[in-house]
């Protein structure tokens, strides 16, 4: 387990809150991200509504590492658009120590959009 995510969650367990805010927290985070990576194409915003009203999103609580990097990934797609490495490298590596791992095969999502990027600029 990550020593973050393992550090927040004795955080709060220090404070002997109620599990509803621990899990409230996780869900928080990942609700804000999916809105805050869909700002600009808000014509999607009934259909995040449906999907966090619906069981699916009760499944992510379950992995809630990996679905909140995964969330967190989402905001930083316009860092990528951006071409602005140095952000994303800072984002990428905070979601590695508190979140998941599996974080760092978003590295190799921002080498092939860049690549892909680059091709498509030279085609035109």
């Amino acid at each position: 387990m990550e020593l973050g995510f393992a550090a927040l969650t004795r955080f709060m367990s220090g404070l002997n809150l109620h599990y509803f805010f621990y899990f409230g927290f996780f869900a928080f985070i990942q609700i804000f991200c999916l809105f805050y990576a869909f700002r600009k194409e808000q014509f999607l915003y009934p259909y995040l509504c449906f999907i966090l009203m619906t069981s699916f999103f009760l499944g992510w609580m379950n992995t809630i590492r990996q679905c909140s990097a995964f969330c967190i990934f989402l905001c930083c797609i316009s860092l990528i658009e951006k071409k602005d490495f140095i952000k994303y490298a800072i984002v990428l590596l905070l979601t590695t120590f508190f979140f998941h791992k599996s974080a760092l095969v978003i590295c190799i999502i921002y080498c092939k959009m860049r690549r892909i990027t680059y091709q498509i600029s030279i085609s035109t």
